[in-house]
Parts: structure tokens; sequence; C-alpha cells
């Protein structure tokens, strides 16, 4: 009997190498003036673009159909807005332009932690790094991003504030801490070592956290805890004080300050929390008693004042 020879003698399917493809592409992002979280997204989108495609040279057919693929997958419509607009973007830079239909978007709110998910997720945690970073975040009503971006320099430890550089909306702003937000951030940084970047939040190994990190730090935290109700960081920290502040009765133009909402459509996603709100201050303030009491005061003033005269 003869031993068969241990050989493939079928082609592998070669696989594209998109990393040139993908550091001009990155380079062309920067200098059209895109943010590093949104580069290090798009890039990512582009590099699974081309390798289904498997070539760097895709057309603008290619971009048609890998886009008609995606609507077949279950990927949310924003998912698939971002794939889009990289692929759009990457064809634009190959002088192959196309245009691709972005999806409307469900502007309403599909999940939120309460205040009780909040406080499980605060107690469970006993990293003070990880717990710095949550209290930041939920306090902060920061993105994952926005936390990342964070340098030493942006905190303010006397008048606890946060100073957020090139936001989503590509510009400056200011947000407050609490106290207790506060106080975990200086414990923090107490421990923190130092490892030659000015980033706040640093990993185990040195390096700046990214958006990733962070919401894998918030799911393990939030299974410890036991929180069952569905959502990621962005839920947490986003979603969540909003929704918050609009059940505890804060006006919306504050929420849309707090939020650095551009646009107030953003922050009226909100409202519609507020029923319970609105139905506790028409019972306190819309009675009959009180009505007649104030008329009553107001007979009484009348007459006082005629009797004088």
């Amino acid at each position: 009997m003869h031993k068969k020879l241990s050989v493939d003698w079928y082609r592998a399917h070669d696989k594209t190498d998109s990393a040139p493809a993908i550091a001009r592409y990155s380079k062309y992002l920067a200098m059209i003036g895109l943010k590093a979280n949104t580069i290090r997204l798009y890039t990512l989108l582009v590099r699974v673009y081309l390798e289904a495609i498997g070539s760097n040279s895709t057309s603008p057919a290619d971009a048609q159909k890998f886009y008609a693929g995606l609507q077949d997958r279950k990927i949310s419509r924003s998912a698939i807005n971002n794939y889009a607009a990289a692929i759009i973007k990457y064809q634009t830079m190959l002088g192959k332009p196309v245009k691709l239909t972005f999806l409307k978007l469900n502007n309403s709110l599909p999940y939120w932690f309460e205040e009780e998910d909040i406080v499980k997720v605060f107690d469970a945690c006993k990293n003070q790094k990880h717990l710095a970073m949550l209290k930041c975040l939920f306090y902060g009503c920061l993105r994952p991003g926005e936390l990342c971006n964070l340098d030493i320099p942006d905190y303010d430890s006397e008048n606890l504030t946060l100073r957020l550089r090139e936001t989503k909306n590509n510009s400056d702003a200011i947000v407050y801490l609490s106290d207790d937000a506060a106080r975990s951030l200086n414990n923090y940084l107490q421990l923190r070592p130092e490892v030659g970047i000015d980033a706040i939040f640093v990993t185990d190994f040195g390096n700046r956290f990214t958006s990733n990190n962070v919401n894998r730090v918030f799911l393990y935290w939030k299974k410890v805890a036991g929180v069952q109700r569905f959502g990621t960081a962005h839920t947490f920290s986003r979603h969540s004080p909003a929704s918050i502040l609009v059940k505890n009765g804060c006006d919306l133009r504050s929420i849309q300050s707090i939020m650095h909402h551009k646009d107030i459509n953003t922050t009226l996603r909100y409202t519609h929390l507020s029923d319970l709100t609105k139905h506790e201050k028409q019972i306190k303030y819309l009675t009959i008693s009180s009505i007649l009491k104030k008329c009553h005061k107001r007979n009484e003033c009348t007459r006082v004042n005629i009797y004088v005269c």
C-alpha cells in the first residue's frame, strides 16, 4: 500500500494585501479633515470592504454590490450608513466615485439604563481605574471616544471640569463632573504611573484606551453587577443620563447643552420619557383647590384695597 502524499494541489485563494491601500486611505481621510476616531472607524470598514471584494482597485459596481449585500444582513441602519460613508470616500480617493443611498434612521430611543442599574454597576466595580472611567462617562455624559481623547491637562480639579477637544460636532466643549466622579478620578490619578503619554486613561500596557476597550470594560462590570438590561457603554453614558434628566423634570434646552447636542431634534428623542413627570406636575399644579385658593387671596387683596381707599 502506497502512502498518499500530503500535498494540497489546489491553489489557495489569494488574499488581498489591503495594508498599502488602507494606509493611503487613512492619510487621505486625515487630509480632508476627519477626526481620528472617524478615521479609525472608516479604515476598519473599508478593510472589510476590500477583503470582501478581493481587490484594492474597486469599481463603483463593486461598491453597489457590496452595499446591496449589507442590507440583507442583520446589522443596524446606522452601521450600514457608516459603511456607505466610508466606501464613498474610498471610491472618491480612487477617482471612481459612487453614489450610495443613506438609510433613514429610526429616531426612537430603544434602550437606556434606570438609576438602579447605574448604582449596581458602580457598586460592582472594584477596579479604581475602571470606576473612574465609568463615573466620568456617566456624570460627564461622554461618548466613549471622548473619554479616550482626554489628556491630563484637560482636567481642572479645582472647578471639576473636563475639556473635550474635537467632539462629534467638531468643536470643543466643557463638561462638569459630580463630586463623586471627581473623587474617583483623583484616586485613580494618584495611582496612575508615568507612561510617556498625556492620556488620562491608559491601559495596563501603557497605551491610550480605544472606544472598543471602554465598551468591553463597561460590559464586563455590567455582567458582574447582574444587570440584564440590554445596552452598551454609549447607552450607559449618553442615553441613560439624558433619560434620567428628562424623567426628573430638567428642561430640554438645558439637556441639549449638557449633552452638547448640535440639533435640538436630537434631544427631542427623549421627550417621551417625560410623560410621568408631566403627569406629576399636572396633578401638583392643576388642582381646583389651588386655583380657588389663589382666587380667594386675590379677592381679599381687592377688598382691602377698596377699604383703604
